[in-house]
């Protein structure tokens, strides 16, 4: 009998990937279904009409399902794969725009946005976990939705199912090697430690030789001068620190506080873009007629199909499909520090490379972070633990703590009056924070 995957926030743009992934791949899935769950019912028929059709076209051996039913989708299930977003960009948008006024940056997974995403998260994540104990108990649960870290600290202090947090920053890892080394992407095994949005390339293995130093060379010798402003400061931070940080253009909000909201207030942020809407718009119509095509293809040339239905559905995925087959293979995965980074205290969650097959994920020893980037590490680890606290009790003054301990706020008087506008322009989506 094949293995039973549930995607809870079956409606995600992102689940197109998850589909695709797994059709390409059905010999590895041969048998396996797909039980796609949602709380909207609209989005979630456009995916399921497109996986049919996926299915159909490959000849695959798989076979797909939606359902409005979470408990429905949960039992029985090998797998489950969260993939939502609570309060949708709607939220996003208060997460951004609010913290801008009192003039401090903020997204999904930094700053207040992240910690307030948290705290909408994590109820709704804890209320799936405590139906898979028991509905399916042994199932693994990949974590996909944001912000990854809070949510695997969560999940770890709740409930005892096995789980799997994951980012797919470090596979950009692959991409900068292929592009500045010339050697293949697929062959690449990064060696990445540090906190969520927050990691550091320790090591990059190809054929057995670690080309990380060489590809820190390239990387401080290339041209930026076009490239995004992100780009630029990931840059800039490998020539300060000498060591290539992962998803350079997160970490930059921390290296460059000031031009960052500065940046954000002048020339927009993702999360406030006005065209967000036409180009959301636009994935899904394709996706509408992918579900009707007699041979469907993405056009990868639609703005953010790439991200949508590229590498990062497939490292979800790619991830069940490791367990699955017992495939052995690196991924980073937030977890609890083990003794895997030396210097950051045991049971803090951090990120880092870990060994992924039919027994979980086993975290890689990977030793000391570099004195230089310690600090601001444990900062927000010790942050993202006040946040979960908050989160789970709806305590306002831990709320306040966390925020305060996040390296991205800098004035009391304005995260008290930050907070108190965050909590009423998001009191639909944080009822633990009413009482």
């Amino acid at each position: 009998m094949g293995k039973k995957i549930a995607v809870i926030g079956g409606g995600s743009a992102y689940v197109a990937g998850i589909v695709r992934t797994l059709v390409e791949r059905a010999e590895e899935m041969a048998g396996a279904s797909l039980v796609l769950e949602d709380i909207r019912p609209e989005r979630q028929e456009t995916m399921l009409a497109l996986g049919r059709n996926l299915i159909r076209a490959r000849g695959a051996d798989l076979k797909i399902s939606a359902t409005l039913d979470l408990d429905e989708a949960l039992e029985g299930a090998d797998f489950v794969i969260t993939c939502f977003r609570i309060g949708s960009f709607e939220a996003l948008n208060l997460d951004v725009s609010i913290p801008l006024k009192h003039g401090i940056y903020g997204d999904e997974t930094s700053g207040p946005g992240g910690i307030f995403f948290a705290c909408r998260t994590i109820p709704v994540v804890v209320d799936v976990v405590k139906r898979m104990e028991r509905l399916c108990p042994d199932a693994f649960l990949v974590n996909y939705a944001n912000p990854t870290s809070f949510i695997a600290d969560a999940v770890r202090r709740t409930s005892a199912v096995t789980q799997l947090s994951i980012c797919s920053g470090f596979l950009g890892v692959a991409r900068q090697v292929a592009q500045f080394l010339g050697l293949p992407a697929e062959d690449v095994v990064p060696i990445t430690a540090g906190v969520n949005h927050y990691t550091w390339l320790l090591h990059a293995y190809v054929d057995g030789k670690d080309v990380a130093p060489d590809l820190l060379r390239k990387l401080c010798e290339s041209d930026t001068s076009h490239s995004s402003w992100g780009w630029q400061r990931g840059v800039e931070i490998a020539r300060t620190y000498g060591i290539v940080p992962i998803t350079g253009g997160h970490m930059a909000d921390y290296f460059f506080r000031r031009e960052s909201v500065a940046h954000a207030k002048a020339d927009g942020h993702w999360g406030l873009t006005t065209g967000r809407g036409e180009r959301h718009s636009a994935v899904w119509q394709h996706y509408e007629e992918l579900a009707k095509a007699d041979d469907p293809q993405f056009d990868m040339s639609i703005a953010g199909m790439h991200h949508l239905v590229g590498s990062v559905s497939d490292l979800a995925a790619d991830l069940v499909i490791a367990i699955a087959n017992d495939g052995r293979k690196v991924f980073a995965v937030n977890m609890p520090n083990e003794g895997q980074i030396t210097n950051m205290p045991r049971g803090e969650i951090v990120e880092s490379s870990a060994l992924v097959g039919a027994f979980g994920a086993l975290p890689l020893a990977v030793g000391d972070l570099p004195d230089a980037v310690l600090p601001m590490t444990e900062m927000l680890a010790r942050s993202r633990k006040l946040a979960v606290d908050a989160a789970l009790s709806g305590d306002k003054d831990t709320l306040l703590y966390a925020l305060m301990a996040d390296p991205l706020v800098d004035s009391l008087p304005e995260a008290k009056l930050m907070m108190a506008e965050m909590l009423e322009a998001q009191a639909q989506w944080l009822p633990q924070f009413a009482r």
